[in-house]
């Protein structure tokens, strides 16, 4: 188990022999840059605890590719909690099944056990209830390290702790979507721990770059007058989109009536 692991650290830490990134910051491995090999105590013992766990599973050692993925997964999350990852999103890449959940589970547990991330805590948004309530039993933890965070009170029963004072908090991402869409996760106070924004936070499975809105020409153009003057740069991108889309508008009146045209001849 040993050899496994101080092959995981080398390959991290070296981009020559590195594999495909699948810890993104956004667009690159988090650590493509690394040139020591340095491993904070909580991720070895906590990639140490999974990978032995993932190998008695599999009644062999877990290949390396997965096992280097998991312990970049873990070493993110570690670096989260200790407040040494930049500000960005961070995607792991790997296909379901390969133990990215469980790599979740083993953080968790050694988090809740380090002395020295007391003050650390995290939120878990999930998609569905049911994979809440499969993890929290998973995990088993004590009612005093999580509380659950739903439209849902069977759900939100799972817990009686505080959310603001549990370390562990549970969600959906439609929560987080709710009552994140007027301003910034940071203001969010109902996701804090002790008054303070959660150090690590993790969304499970799917996540979407953006959200499709839509606005009318009229409403397009509205913006114009009021950037005139502070974004004058960006006022006259309005324009040029207000004339593609009159462009555009009459481009497809035309398709529209040459196609009636031919109908029409075909007709005669």
């Amino acid at each position: 188990m040993a050899q496994t692991y101080a092959s995981t650290a080398a390959s991290i830490c070296s981009p020559q022999h590195a594999p495909n990134p699948v810890v993104q910051f956004p667009l690159r491995s988090l650590y493509r840059g690394r040139t020591s090999c340095k491993i904070s105590a909580l991720a070895e013992a906590t990639t140490t605890s999974l990978l032995d766990l993932l190998d008695q599973r599999r009644d062999s050692p877990t290949p390396e590719p997965e096992a280097t993925a998991l312990a970049a997964l873990i070493a993110t999350m570690v670096d989260m909690a200790e407040g040494t990852a930049p500000s960005s999103f961070y995607l792991s890449s790997l296909d379901p099944g390969v133990g990215k959940t469980t790599s979740l589970s083993h953080f968790v547990r050694h988090l809740l056990g380090s002395e020295h991330h007391s003050d650390v805590a995290v939120l878990l948004c999930f998609s569905q209830l049911d994979e809440i309530e499969h993890l929290v039993e998973e995990m088993e933890l004590d009612q005093a390290d999580f509380a659950v965070f739903t439209s849902k009170d069977e759900v939100n029963g799972l817990s009686s702790t505080p959310r603001g004072e549990a370390r562990i908090l549970f969600t959906t991402q439609a929560m987080v979507r709710r009552r994140c869409r007027d301003g910034s996760f940071n203001d969010a106070e109902v996701f804090h721990f002790q008054c303070k924004p959660r150090a690590v936070r993790v969304w499970d499975e799917t996540m979407l770059p953006g959200e499709v809105v839509s606005i009318t020409t009229d409403q397009l153009a509205s913006l114009r007058g009021p950037l005139r003057k502070s974004h004058p740069a960006l006022a006259e991108l309005i324009e040029h989109l207000e004339a593609a889309s009159a462009h555009f508008f009459i481009c497809v009146v035309l398709v529209e009536l040459l196609e009636l045209i031919k109908a029409t001849n075909a007709l005669m």
